[in-house]
């Protein structure tokens, strides 16, 4: 069960992505520079350096950031205590999970002094936080896990304990790394972008989460989320990675494991006809290899044919060991059509050693 909340600010409990780049543009701008804000999105939620030196590459900027830190430490706190910066539900989420026994870290990859703003801002100590990261605490920003890990270590708990909550590609993807539930928020991205990171749910923001007063509560609502797009999603994105020389038919799959969480394949060939491996087997060697042995509760197929394709015979004589009668099939093609079985009727007669 969940014990542990792990929660991004900028973009998560704070509305401050559109200050900080409103203070970028007039950074930029002192040095002759007109910026704007499509210029900084590709940076968010990565840490400062990058938020500068990500636009400034781009457009082939030279500058300090020591001076650019100076600028932005003056002008942000000057910004913010004219404004509620807190974003819909935020206030009220984490009251009601420490009332519920919930373990909360803050993982930022902003400067300390900024987070210490941020989260004061919206009312809270330092002190109520469990555990308190920022980027000064690590040594590899996000995309990596190294922020997350850290604060599982803090709160002592495991990746299968935590949810995070992530609202840029870059963090989501830290998330997933540091093998934890993780929820993408539509504040800064599309939900697409959310789910092709890897999100397991994507909501608008922290009010879409319903109200709750437990711990079992507010796991209930993680595990019993709709995950379907979340498959279709992470299939649509493996699929340009298939390795399918000879047959020049690319398969993405993803699975979906009786933990809530989901892993993608695809097919990979090889000369050697036998040792080819289909994009349903990747997917739940993924799952075996993270989890052990799980249950599948749904698999997507997904495909660029014009018909749903369902999964070989091997396949599903593999699939038997980690599938119920009734886990449920997706076909899906990038038409848009779709099929759906269980897998008792794809496969009604699985070969199962006795013991």
């Amino acid at each position: 069960m969940i014990s542990a909340l792990l929660f991004d600010v900028d973009g998560v409990l704070v509305d401050s992505e559109d200050i900080s780049i409103e203070i970028g543009i007039e950074f930029f701008r002192t040095l002759g520079y007109s910026l704007e804000k499509k210029d900084f999105f590709p940076h968010l939620g990565i840490g400062e350096a990058t938020f500068f030196s990500g636009p400034a590459r781009d457009n082939g900027i030279s500058f300090s950031l020591a001076d650019a830190s100076a600028f932005f430490k003056e002008r942000y706190p000057q910004i913010i205590e004219k404004k509620d910066i807190a974003l819909p539900g935020a206030r009220d989420l984490l009251e009601k999970a420490k009332k519920a026994g919930f373990k909360i870290a803050v993982a930022s990859s902003a400067p300390r002094w900024k987070v210490i703003a941020n989260v004061n801002a919206i009312g809270f100590p330092v002190s109520f936080f469990d555990a308190f990261i920022s980027g000064e605490d690590i040594l590899r920003n996000k995309p990596f896990p190294d922020i997350y890990a850290l604060s599982m270590i803090r709160l002592g708990v495991g990746g299968e304990d935590a949810v995070v909550f992530e609202d840029s590609r870059g963090g989501i993807r830290a998330g997933k790394s540091a093998d934890a539930f993780t929820v993408g928020l539509k504040t800064t991205i599309s939900e697409e972008d959310a789910y092709s990171s890897g999100a397991d749910v994507v909501i608008d923001d922290l009010s879409a989460i319903p109200s709750f007063s437990s711990r079992e509560e507010l796991s209930a609502f993680f595990t019993s989320a709709d995950k379907e797009k979340a498959l279709l999603f992470r299939a649509k994105s493996a699929i340009g990675n298939a390795y399918c020389e000879y047959s020049s038919f690319p398969v993405a799959a993803a699975v979906l494991s009786e933990s809530g969480k989901i892993y993608a394949g695809v097919n990979v060939e090889n000369s050697s006809y036998g040792a080819t491996i289909c994009a349903e087997r990747s997917a739940t060697l993924s799952m075996i290899a993270r989890e052990g042995k799980k249950k599948i509760e749904k698999v997507l197929v997904y495909t660029k044919d014009k018909r749903p394709t369902p999964p070989c015979g091997m396949c599903l004589q593999f699939l038997s060991e980690f599938s119920s009668e009734g886990t449920e099939f997706i076909l899906c093609t990038e038409s848009g059509l779709s099929e759906r079985h269980k897998f008792s009727e794809l496969y009604p007669n699985a070969f199962r050693l006795e013991k």
